[in-house]
C-alpha cells in the first residue's frame, strides 16, 4: 500500500472518531446511542428489512447463529429488538425492531444527516463532485467483488 493510501485511511478513521466523539447526536433517546457498532449494524439491517428470520440475519452479517443469538439477546433485553417465534414452525425465530427503536433510528439518522451536511459544507462544489466520483468508483469495485 502506498503512502497516500495509508494517509487516506488514517484520516477516514480520525474523522469517524471525531464525528462520534464531538458530534454524536444528542437530541434522540439514548437507547440507540449506547449500542456497539456491531449492534448498530444489526439494528440497521433489521430496520431496513422490517422483519427477519434469525438465521437470515446471521447470514447477512456473516456470523454464526449462536453469535447472532447472543447479540440479539442483548438488544431484546434493552427493548430495541423484538423476538417472536413462528406460529407454524417454533424453530423459526423472527426479529423486528420495536416502535421505540424505529423512532430512535429515524431521529439518529436525521441528526447524522445534519452533522454530515455541516461537515461537507467545508468542501467546495467541485470537491464534492470529485468525492462523489471517487466513492462511486470504490462502490462499483466492491459490488463487482461480491
Amino acid at each position: 500500500m502506498d503512502v497516500t493510501s495509508r494517509e487516506l485511511i488514517e484520516y477516514i478513521r480520525r474523522i469517524g472518531q471525531l464525528v462520534k466523539k464531538k458530534f454524536a447526536p444528542k437530541n434522540c433517546a439514548k437507547g440507540v446511542h449506547e449500542v456497539t457498532m456491531a449492534q448498530m449494524y444489526i439494528l440497521g439491517r433489521v430496520f431496513e428489512n422490517g422483519r427477519m428470520k434469525m438465521g437470515d440475519l446471521a447470514r447477512s452479517e456473516g456470523v454464526k447463529l449462536p453469535t447472532m443469538t447472543s447479540m440479539v439477546n442483548k438488544l431484546v433485553k434493552n427493548g430495541l429488538l423484538i423476538r417472536e417465534s413462528d406460529e407454524k414452525d417454533r424453530r423459526t425465530v423472527w426479529i423486528s425492531v420495536s416502535g421505540r427503536t424505529k423512532k430512535e433510528v429515524l431521529c439518529h439518522l436525521k441528526e447524522m444527516d445534519g452533522i454530515m451536511g455541516k461537515l461537507l459544507d467545508v468542501l467546495t462544489g467541485t470537491e464534492k463532485k470529485q468525492a462523489v466520483k471517487m466513492l462511486i468508483k470504490m462502490n462499483d469495485y466492491l459490488e463487482r467483488m461480491v
